[in-house]
C-alpha cells in the first residue's frame, strides 16, 4: 500500500465531526487489566476504543449504501462492513449503527443498493460519512439512489435483519449487480488508502478468497 492516506469518519456511523480511529490514552490506566501471558488483552477488560483500533488493522473496501426512507427521500451512508455471505443463493451483509441518522430508513426499506467506491471517490466517502447536509448532487431517480463512477454495485432485497450489540446486521439478497473494474478505495487503521499495489493471489488460495 502507498502512504497516500486520509483521516475520515468511521464507516457505518454518521457524526458531525470527523472521527479518528487512532489509539487514544483513554483507558490506558486499565491497560494491564486482563493481560494474558501472550500479551493479549482479555475481551472483558478492553475499552471499545482499543478494540476499534485493533479491528482497524483489518483492511476493507469502502462502500456507500443507498435506499429510500418511508417518505421517499433518498438516504445514503458510508459503510466498510460490507461482506459476501453466499453465492447460492446470492447474499451479502453490512451493518448499520443504531445511532445513525438513517438507521430507521435502512431498517424499514424493502431494497438497498451497495456501491463499491473507486479510489478517486474519496470526497464522496467523506460526504456520506458525515451526519446531515445534502448528500445527493442531483435528484435521485428510479427506485434507488445511484452513485455514479463506482467500481461495482449490488442491488439487494432487504431480506433479514439481526440485532447485535450497538449495530443491526442487514442481509441482502442480490437481485442485480455490475462491475466496471478499476482501482478501489481502501480503508485501514482509521484512514483511507487511495493507492494500492496489486499482485495475483496464489492459485491454491483463489477458491478460498471471496
Amino acid at each position: 500500500m502507498s502512504n497516500k492516506r486520509n483521516s475520515r469518519p468511521a464507516p457505518g456511523h454518521e457524526s458531525n465531526v470527523p472521527v479518528s480511529l487512532a489509539a487514544t490514552s483513554e483507558g490506558a490506566g486499565d491497560a494491564h487489566q486482563g493481560a494474558r501471558a501472550d500479551g493479549a488483552r482479555a475481551a472483558n477488560a478492553v475499552e471499545p476504543v482499543d478494540l476499534r483500533r485493533v479491528l482497524g488493522q483489518f483492511v476493507t473496501g469502502v462502500t456507500i449504501v443507498t435506499a429510500r426512507g418511508v417518505d421517499g427521500a433518498p438516504v445514503g451512508l458510508t459503510v466498510n462492513s460490507f461482506a459476501s455471505v453466499s453465492l447460492d443463493p446470492p447474499l451479502v451483509l453490512w451493518s448499520v449503527a443504531r445511532t445513525a441518522a438513517s438507521f430507521a430508513a435502512f431498517r424499514s426499506c424493502p431494497r438497498f443498493r451497495v456501491h463499491v467506491l473507486a479510489a478517486d471517490q474519496l470526497a464522496l466517502a467523506q460526504k456520506f460519512a458525515v451526519r446531515g447536509g445534502d448528500k445527493f448532487d442531483r435528484d435521485a431517480v428510479g427506485d434507488l439512489p445511484v452513485i455514479d463512477g463506482c467500481v461495482a454495485w449490488f442491488e439487494c432485497d432487504n431480506r433479514e435483519q439481526y440485532d447485535e450489540g450497538d449495530h443491526v446486521i442487514l442481509i441482502g439478497r442480490v437481485v442485480a449487480f455490475a462491475s466496471t473494474g478499476g482501482a478501489p478505495l481502501v480503508f485501514h487503521d482509521g484512514r483511507y488508502v487511495t493507492e494500492i499495489v496489486g499482485k495475483p493471489s496464489p492459485a491454491e488460495l483463489r477458491d478460498s478468497l471471496s
